[in-house]
C-alpha cells in the first residue's frame, strides 16, 4: 500500500522536473544565441587571423532537368546547393551549454557568401536564399543548403540533330569578394545519385572544374559544371525523320505512275508541300542561327530541292507523252538516242522493233498491189501507173478495135469514169489508212521515249537520294 503512495508522488512530480528541465535547456539555447551573436555583424566577412581568406566549399546535386529551351537557349534546372566555410566567430564549448553542438539560424542573421551563377538568365534576387536556414556547428563550420531552380544560358550546337550532344556550363563564382577574401573550390563533382531522368535528355556526365582569372594581379575563382546531354532521338526518328523518308518514297511513285492517270504534277506538288510543313516543325524545334546549318535542315532542303526537280522532269515526261496526240513526228535522232540507247540500258526496248503494216489497193486492171511500210523511217510501195496513161491506153485499145461499134463508145467512156472515180477513192482510202497507221505508229514512239525518260528521271533521283543519306550518315559518324 505504500509502495503506491510512492508512485502517485513520483507520477505527479516528473512532469514538472520535465518542464524545469526543458525552461533550463531553452535558457542555455538563448544564452548561446545572445552570446555568439551579442558582437556579431552578419554583413562583414570573417576575419579573425593573418590569413584573413574565408575557403568556401561547394557541391551540387543535379536532381533534375526541367527544360532546355532550344530557340532561346535557356537550360532549367532543379539543383541542390551545399555550400561550407568556416566562421570563426561563430564558435562556442559546446560542454559549457549542455553539450549543445549546432544551432540553426536565419540566413539574415550571420554572413553568408555572394554565391552567384554568372550565366543566369533569371532575374536576379535573393529571396530564395533568405527563406531558408543555416545551421551552424560548434567548431563555427557553417552549413548552408538551398534547393533551387536554375535558368542558364547554354550554346546549343545542332549541326547533327536531332543525334545531337549540348554541353552546357553552369559557372559560379563571387560576385563582389575577390580569391583573396574568398576562396572558392568544389568538393567533388556533381551528385547525381537522386537525378530524375528526363524524357528526352540523357545525363552523360556533370564534372566539376575549378578555374582561376587573374585580372590586375588579383585572382578570382570559379567553379564550372560541365553538364553534358545526350539527346534520346527515337522520338524524332519516329514523328519526323520517318515521315519524311516516307515521303520521299512517295516521291519516287510519281516517276511509276503513268502519265495517262493525269495526276503525276499533282502528286509531286503534295509531296513537295509536307515537306515544307515538316521543315516549318524543324525550324520551330531549334534556334535560329546562321553559323551552324542543322543535318535534318539540310536534308530537307536538299529533299525539297530534289523534289522540286522531279516536278520539272514529270512536267516534261508529260510534254513527250502528249506529242503524239497533236500529230508531230517525234525526230529520228531523239528516237536513236532514247529508244535505241536508254531503252537498251533500261531493258523496255531491247532494239528498234520493225513493225511492217500491209495495207493493199486495187489498180484499175484488178492487180493487188501491196504496200509495206517500214517502222524505221520510210515506206517502200510500188509506184502506180499515172492515170494519164491510162486514158492513153483505153483510147488507144478502143481505136485498134474497129469492131467496136461507135454507139458503144459512149458507154464505155461513162464506164471508164466511173471507174477511175473508184479507183480515185480506193487511193484516197488507202492514203487516209496510212496516215493512220504513221500517226498511231508516231504515238507510241512518243509514249515509249516517255515511259524511258520517266525510268531515266527515277534512277536519277534514287541515285541522289541515295548519296545524301550516305552522306548524311557519314557527316555524323565522322
Amino acid at each position: 500500500m505504500e509502495w503506491l503512495i510512492v508512485m502517485k508522488l513520483l507520477l505527479l512530480t516528473l512532469p514538472v522536473a520535465v518542464i524545469k528541465a526543458g525552461e533550463n535547456v531553452t535558457s542555455i539555447s538563448d544564452e548561446l544565441v545572445s552570446g555568439i551573436f551579442s558582437n556579431y555583424h552578419h554583413f562583414v566577412r570573417p576575419r579573425c587571423s593573418s590569413n584573413s581568406t574565408v575557403y568556401v566549399v561547394m557541391d551540387l546535386a543535379l536532381r533534375q532537368i526541367i527544360e532546355l529551351n532550344e530557340p532561346k537557349q535557356i537550360l532549367h534546372t532543379n539543383c541542390w546547393l551545399r555550400n561550407t566555410w568556416s566562421d570563426c566567430r561563430l564558435k562556442w564549448n559546446k560542454s559549457e551549454y549542455h553539450d549543445i553542438d549546432h544551432i540553426v539560424v536565419p540566413s539574415s542573421k550571420i554572413w553568408y557568401p555572394d554565391l552567384t551563377l554568372y550565366d543566369s538568365s533569371a532575374e536576379i534576387s535573393n529571396d530564395a536564399v533568405k527563406d531558408y536556414r543555416i545551421r551552424v556547428d560548434s567548431d563555427g563550420s557553417v552549413s548552408q543548403l538551398l534547393p533551387m531552380v536554375l535558368a542558364s544560358l547554354c550554346n546549343i550546337d545542332v549541326s547533327v540533330f536531332p543525334f545531337d550532344e549540348q554541353v552546357c556550363n553552369l559557372t559560379f563564382g563571387m560576385w563582389i569578394y575577390n580569391g583573396l577574401d574568398v576562396d572558392l573550390a568544389p568538393l567533388r563533382d556533381a551528385d547525381l545519385s537522386k537525378y530524375v531522368q528526363h524524357v528526352e535528355w540523357f545525363v552523360k556526365s556533370m564534372e566539376a572544374e575549378r578555374i582561376v582569372g587573374v585580372f590586375n594581379n588579383i585572382p578570382y575563382p570559379t567553379v564550372v559544371y560541365r553538364l553534358v546531354l545526350k539527346r534520346k532521338s527515337l522520338f524524332y526518328m519516329i514523328n519526323l525523320i520517318f515521315p519524311c523518308m516516307l515521303i520521299s518514297t512517295v516521291a519516287l511513285m510519281g516517276f511509276i505512275l503513268p502519265s495517262d492517270s493525269g495526276e503525276k504534277v499533282n502528286l509531286e506538288v503534295t509531296v513537295l508541300l509536307s515537306l515544307a510543313v515538316f521543315q516549318l516543325i524543324v525550324l520551330d524545334m531549334i534556334p535560329p542561327s546562321s553559323e551552324t546549318l542543322p543535318l535534318i535542315g539540310l536534308y530537307f532542303a536538299s529533299t525539297m530541292v530534289m523534289v522540286a526537280m522531279s516536278c520539272l522532269m514529270t512536267v516534261l515526261v508529260l510534254n513527250v507523252h502528249f506529242r503524239g496526240v497533236h500529230g508531230m513526228k517525234p525526230p529520228r535522232i531523239l528516237k536513236k538516242v532514247i529508244i535505241g540507247g536508254l531503252g537498251k540500258v533500261f531493258c523496255l526496248q531491247t532494239k528498234i522493233q520493225q513493225e511492217t503494216i500491209e495495207s493493199s489497193y486495187l489498180n484499175e486492171e484488178g492487180i493487188k498491189y501491196n504496200c509495206h511500210h517500214n517502222d524505221i523511217f520510210q515506206i517502200d510501195c510500188p509506184t502506180r501507173k499515172p492515170k494519164e496513161t491510162r486514158n492513153n491506153n483505153d483510147e488507144l485499145n478502143l481505136n485498134t478495135n474497129g469492131g467496136m461499134r461507135h454507139h458503144l463508145s459512149g458507154v464505155m467512156s461513162d464506164l471508164l469514169h466511173i471507174h477511175q472515180k473508184v479507183l480515185s477513192v480506193l487511193d484516197s482510202i488507202t492514203n487516209n489508212v496510212v496516215d493512220s497507221d504513221e500517226s498511231k505508229r508516231d504515238t507510241k514512239d512518243w509514249h515509249l521515249m516517255a515511259i524511258i525518260l520517266d525510268r531515266f528521271f527515277l534512277l536519277i533521283f534514287l541515285l541522289i537520294s541515295l548519296s545524301l543519306v550516305f552522306g548524311f550518315v557519314v557527316r555524323y559518324l565522322f
